[in-house]
């Protein structure tokens, strides 16, 4: 049996701040943890692909090719994949595939809201948003609502 406690349902599933508009900059699957592309774009919101862990905030609501506009999530509940164990209101991040969600490790900053700092790795890892049910890699269906947004 799924752990998903909202089977009719997929992806976006409530209001928030979805841009409706946002473009591509290389292929994005639909599901997938995005993030503001490091180049901007004149006149446009560019997107691009999760490309390691923890470094996305938003989550695309439809799939594109580079340079196609798709609507994507910065704030509100999505259907995800936990990608391992995960507890209702584990605060968390997106693995470097974009597809799956894990628990982010401790915070050592509470006052940090937006981002933290990898100081073993001197990057920047971005919480992707609230898990808002348990879910399980393991488990056949594994989807979970999670609430996006990186005010957690």
């Amino acid at each position: 049996m799924a752990v998903d406690l909202y089977p009719s349902e997929e992806g976006h599933i409530s209001d928030g701040l979805v841009i409706g508009y946002c473009r591509c900059q290389a292929t994005i699957t639909q599901g997938a943890a995005v993030k503001i592309h490091a180049t901007s774009v004149s006149g446009v919101v560019s997107i691009a692909p999760s490309a390691a862990d923890n470094d996305s905030y938003a989550v695309a609501l439809k799939g594109g090719s580079a340079l196609d506009y798709i609507p994507v999530c910065f704030y509100g509940v999505v259907k995800m994949y936990g990608g391992s164990t995960i507890t209702a209101g584990d605060v968390v991040c997106n693995d470097a595939s974009g597809i799956f969600v894990a628990p982010v490790p401790p915070f050592t900053d509470p006052t940090v809201i937006e981002y933290w700092a990898d100081h073993a790795n001197g990057g920047t890892w971005y919480r992707l948003g609230l898990a808002l049910q348990n879910g399980n890699a393991a488990t056949t269906g594994g989807e979970l609502l999670i609430l996006v947004g990186r005010m957690v």
